[in-house]
């Protein structure tokens, strides 16, 4: 995996955009046949895979017993939730609302492109650990 992060780093953003777009995942060449590819939920729309790894950012947690979203800690290049902060200055609730269902609905989303299985890592030690007993019952 390292060295597979390693070559993702050195790659211009053109060519990790050709590595990421649908026709280089339906249609591989031989260098990425059996590769790891990166893509956001927006690159993967429409599309499924033996196996995913999610990673969980800091824009969900598990505290008090439940699960907690908070858009602040999206990353501000996410275009998801475009408007939510000019919304939240009108209507706190709504836009923590809104917010929480778009969250929540893109993990999903990315959790369920696996069709064999799905790897998840979660920055929340306390929602890593809430996962892991949820998936042991």
């Amino acid at each position: 995996v390292y060295e597979t992060v390693k070559k993702w780093n050195s790659l211009s953003l053109a060519e990790r955009d050709r590595l990421c777009s649908e026709e280089s995942v339906m249609n591989p060449d031989e260098e990425m046949a059996d590769g790891i590819h990166i893509m956001t939920i927006h690159k993967s729309k429409g599309l499924e895979f033996d196996y995913v790894g999610v990673i969980i950012g800091k824009d969900i947690r598990y505290e008090n017993g439940h699960i907690v979203t908070d858009y602040t800690q999206r990353a501000s290049t996410d275009q998801s939730l475009k408007g939510i902060k000019s919304m939240a200055k009108k209507d706190k609730a709504k836009a923590e609302e809104i917010a929480d269902e778009i969250i929540k609905n893109t993990y999903r989303t990315l959790m369920t492109r696996g069709m064999k299985g799905c790897y998840v890592y979660c920055e929340d030690s306390a929602l890593r650990d809430y996962i892991r007993e949820f998936y042991k019952k």
